[in-house]
């Protein structure tokens, strides 16, 4: 992950549009080791992330978001604990 690529550039583009002409939040996600982070840890993580979240909010989420798969996973379960949260995914392919 290198704040200098294409890619990143891309996806904090949109996230700036989103918020400055459409009114979105941005929920603050950050690459970073979790390979060692305990689970608990990890929700406590997750809570702070989304605590602005309200029932029935829409999440959209760009991956790739850097973090493994799993991270990514345990973060939209947990999402869950938000009834009616509808999820939107953005997803950037390359071609090969």
């Amino acid at each position: 992950m290198d704040r200098t690529s294409i890619a990143q550039k891309a996806q904090n583009h949109v996230a700036q549009v989103a918020c400055r002409e459409l009114g979105f939040q941005e929920i603050g996600m950050y690459f970073y080791d979790s390979s060692n982070e305990p689970k608990e840890a990890l929700r406590s993580r997750f809570d702070g992330m989304i605590a602005s979240l309200a029932n029935n909010d829409t999440v959209i989420f760009q991956s790739p978001s850097w973090n493994p798969i799993e991270w990514d996973m345990e973060l939209m379960n947990r999402f869950s604990i938000y009834a009616g949260v509808k999820k939107l995914f953005l997803l950037k392919t390359w071609d090969h």
